[in-house]
């Protein structure tokens, strides 16, 4: 914990932050345009829910590097070489830490996944273009970051 002196002048004795990995989300699409997103259980929320394929950046590694390889890994699809298209800050009152979108395009299906043993994937789906911004709006998406980055990659 720290003490901070904001700067408006308040004080705080006990600030405390976390640090955390940097990260990546792939916004990644087939040849038909088609979002490709996984139905994932996240154990926090107890849900099962639908999200886009992400992971965070090791040591040595970077944003397209590790989009690449998440793809891959989660989904068992690979597509062009990527773009960073955006970075933002989650949280950053409290944690400090830098989230990539990335953008494959082409991505086409070339091996069975291969799932760490922390994550919980059930299925990978193709989403048709006409039905993201609906959705959104109905509500479907409850991820941030799926919903964000559906909203801003995909037209």
């Amino acid at each position: 914990e720290d003490t901070v002196e904001l700067e408006n002048g308040r004080v705080f004795d006990d600030y405390s932050t976390i640090q955390f990995s940097d990260s990546v989300v792939i916004v990644a699409t087939d040849f038909e345009g088609r979002l490709i997103a996984i139905r994932e259980y996240k154990y926090a929320v107890d849900k099962v829910m639908l999200g886009l394929p992400a992971g965070g950046i090791e040591q040595g590694h970077n944003a397209i590097y590790t989009a690449r390889k998440e793809l891959l890994e989660e989904t068992g699809y690979e597509g062009d070489e990527g773009e960073v298209i955006h970075m933002v800050h989650n949280y950053p009152s409290k944690v400090a830490h830098n989230e990539y979108t990335v953008r494959i395009r082409n991505a086409r299906k070339v091996t069975e996944t291969a799932h760490e043993e922390t994550e919980s994937i059930e299925s990978t789906e193709l989403i048709e273009p006409a039905d993201i911004k609906p959705e959104l709006f109905e509500g479907s998406y409850s991820i941030s970051a799926l919903a964000c980055c559906r909203m801003f990659a995909i037209d």
